[in-house]
């Protein structure tokens, strides 16, 4: 007569909501006697056979973490089955801990039901519900694609990651870290510690290594962890090569494991040296974790102190000497860390590339650090010196230029433009000078060709927004861009910036003046006439708008948003 039903699944998957929400609709729509007990007193056997003998039907009980009360209630199960009265037990818990403390709850268990991952119909109604909440969060800014796609693949359709992605809140990461510290054995705690350190970069980890950082061999796994900590680890086994992986359920899990059970920096460094250790990069996947362990962006935002950075590349490079990609990430995370040394990064970065002279990103590297040094350097032969490297090393064919290269050279013109405005020798009235038409050409030229074939890189955007900003600051510099451009209108780069400046400011008559003077000079320029069709586009004229995007490419070339207009 005694019955017991279980929603199951990992922490943070919406087993409570469900729960409760199920009691509620036992209750208020199908009229049956519904109880929820909130501890070890909601399960006492006496009150709760009383209210069964006055009422005479069947109670419809529910418990959230059943492995808390699992003593009481399998005493109250079985009293209930003895005394033949009708009780039916819907809890809820999570995998591991039901495997793990619930095996005297086994025989009166009927039927669980799995709380898994999202399906897009439940994708679409969460997105709908906190639309209508305002509680969208990071998400607001996005369209609805772009939000189906944040929860289906960034957050791996799990709800609770889905919506700490989306509003950047506290609870997650609690729960997480509650359920990290109720895994038992201590073994298989740290066991999923090992694999969070690895699985937080982003790639699965072979069984193997976990093997040779915690002693536990893949047979004992399945032996003796596979059930405290279900659901938490995924086995994953790849079909080409037979090698077994392990990950936690998600990387934003294992970052939040990380960074909450190692609260120190001195805690990371220790984690992270050991397992460094037993990484065999004979192995494609160990090679691959290793990379993305040690690269010096994620480093320099894990060691606050940059001492402590520098001590843990000094245990890579005894792990593996003389690896070009590990001086590499080495001079990277000199550049990115606040306490960062470009001398050291430079230094760093001469040893990679004497290692590896053919590396293209090693070579952008030292052009990027060639042009942080010129910017500290107040002698003006040095300055000039650098910034001569920094152009050595992107190359000068900008049609072969990688991402990178383009927005260092961009970068640089834009150094080179201000110092030139900034300059108190600069004339106000009179021409402008070659050398400021030239580095704003050089700016102009690289932003516009990064954004045409990298038109969702991040580092393009910055750069265009660091320019656009810089003109909108400096009316010196606009001023002088006018000036060149009167003195000659066939300089399409030129009217292009000068459009969108006037573009900006709704001044769309000035947008347009500018643009026919260019096209009357240079009528076959592609990125003029693009640009027309968008001025246009907000003047209402869509035919004439046409028209322009129609001239603004050729087919077969990548003009691609030309020809997507």
């Amino acid at each position: 007569m005694a019955e017991l039903f279980m929603l199951k699944g990992p922490g943070g998957n919406g087993k409570s909501v469900s729960l409760k929400r199920i009691a509620w609709e036992s209750g208020v729509t199908y009229n049956q006697l519904a109880l929820y007990a909130n501890g070890p007193a909601g399960l006492r056997i006496e009150p709760l056979a009383e209210i069964y003998h006055l009422t005479g039907g069947r109670i419809f009980l529910f418990v959230d973490r059943i492995a808390l009360v699992r003593n009481e209630l399998r005493d109250l199960l079985q009293a209930f089955d003895a005394r033949s009265m009708p009780l039916s037990v819907v809890g809820a818990e999570r995998d591991n801990e039901w495997n793990i403390y619930c095996e005297e709850l086994e025989p009166f268990l009927c039927q669980e039901f799995p709380v898994r991952y999202l399906n897009e119909r439940e994708i679409n109604e969460i997105l709908g519900l906190l639309e209508r909440h305002n509680a969208l969060g990071m998400l607001n800014d996005l369209g609805p694609e772009d939000r189906f796609h944040a929860f289906k693949e960034g957050a791996g359709r799990q709800l609770l990651v889905a919506l700490h992605e989306a509003t950047l809140g506290a609870p997650f990461e609690e729960i997480v870290f509650d359920e990290f510290q109720r895994i038992e054995p201590a073994v298989a705690r740290n066991l999923y510690l090992d694999i969070c350190a690895f699985h937080q970069f982003g790639s699965p980890v072979r069984a193997g290594l976990i093997s040779r950082v915690s002693g536990i061999r893949f047979e004992q796994f399945q032996g003796e962890f596979i059930q405290p900590l279900e659901s938490i680890v995924h086995v994953v086994k790849d079909s080409h090569s037979s090698d077994v992986y392990y990950r936690s359920r998600h990387q934003h899990v294992a970052e939040i494991v990380f960074n909450r059970v190692l609260p120190t920096a001195e805690d990371k460094f220790d984690l992270l040296a050991r397992v460094i250790k037993s990484i065999n990069i004979d192995y494609s996947s160990d090679r691959e974790t290793f990379s993305r362990l040690i690269r010096g962006r994620s480093i320099a935002n894990i060691f606050p102190s940059v001492e402590l950075g520098r001590l843990f590349y000094d245990r890579v490079q005894e792990a593996s000497l003389n690896a070009p990609f590990i001086s590499h990430q080495r001079a990277v995370f000199e550049i990115q860390h606040p306490g960062g040394s470009l001398v050291q990064a430079e230094a760093a970065a001469a040893r990679a590339h004497e290692l590896n002279p053919n590396s293209r990103s090693i070579q952008n590297t030292q052009g990027e650090i060639a042009r942080r040094l010129a910017n500290e350097t107040h002698d003006p032969l040095r300055k000039r010196a650098l910034r001569r490297i920094t152009r050595g090393k992107i190359g000068r064919q900008i049609s072969q230029l990688s991402q990178y290269d383009l927005y260092t050279l961009a970068r640089l013109a834009i150094d080179e433009f201000k110092e030139l405005l900034d300059s108190p020798d600069l004339p106000i009235d009179t021409q402008t000078p070659k050398a400021i038409v030239e580095a704003a050409k050089e700016a102009e030229t690289a932003i516009q060709r990064g954004l045409q074939a990298f038109p969702e890189s991040s580092e393009m955007l910055a750069v265009e927004a660091t320019y656009r900003e810089l003109l909108a600051q400096n009316a010196r510099a606009v001023q002088a861009l006018e000036r060149a451009f009167n003195l000659n209108p066939r300089q399409d780069w030129l009217a292009v910036r000068l459009a969108r400046k006037y573009l900006a400011t709704r001044d769309l008559h000035n947008s347009k003046r500018v643009l026919e003077a260019c096209l009357r000079d240079n009528p076959s320029s592609k990125i003029a006439h693009l640009q027309m069709g968008r001025v246009l586009i907000k003047s209402g004229d869509n035919r004439a708008a046409l028209e322009h995007f129609r001239r603004s490419f050729t087919h077969g070339d990548n003009q691609y948003e030309a020809q997507f207009w």
